[in-house]
């Protein structure tokens, strides 16, 4: 609503008519692209290879999801630029589950925060909700604990301490 409807609305609640308002409403607007049809594998612009994106403007939601796929985009650069091919997380983790949303060609993409919906689920479908969480943090925490053993340049190396 502009700002004069606000103030509108506002005043016809009994209280309100003759109150003093200091701040309207607004909405947040994000620019983003769309990610599924301009990025590649590596998070790099199709268009302009060595030109990598993380962050809100590839339309994830959130502060964590958008360090999550810094740290993705991190990953995949840092493989390209020692001649690696792409290792991404597994899709059955949550920075997996970013990069399955920034994948996934829809006929309208807008951002999201991460979701049970962009990680597979379980062969078993039978379980209930909090067992069937359980079980997709799970087997999401063991996924995790091998891509950071097995990819290259996943895992943090510790630095040489200085005597």
């Amino acid at each position: 609503m502009t700002y004069g409807e606000q103030s509108r609305v506002f005043r016809m609640i009994p209280g309100l008519e003759e109150s003093e308002l200091l701040r309207f409403g607004s909405v947040h607007r994000n620019t983003f692209v769309n990610a599924p049809i301009l990025l590649d594998e590596r998070m790099q612009l199709r268009a302009r290879p060595h030109v990598f994106l993380a962050g809100q403007v590839t339309g994830v939601e959130g502060y964590v999801e958008s360090c999550a796929g810094g740290f993705v985009c991190a990953v995949t650069l840092a493989q390209a630029l020692r001649g690696f091919l792409p290792v991404p997380p597994p899709s059955s983790t949550a920075l997996g589950g970013i990069r399955t949303h920034l994948m996934r060609r829809q006929p309208v993409y807008q951002p999201s925060n991460i979701t049970w919906a962009c990680i597979p689920p379980l062969a078993n479908l039978k379980l209930k909700k909090r067992e069937r969480y359980l079980a997709l943090a799970e087997r999401a925490l063991g996924d995790l604990d091998t891509w950071f053993a097995e990819a290259p340049l996943a895992r943090a190396h510790p630095i040489a301490s200085v005597a």
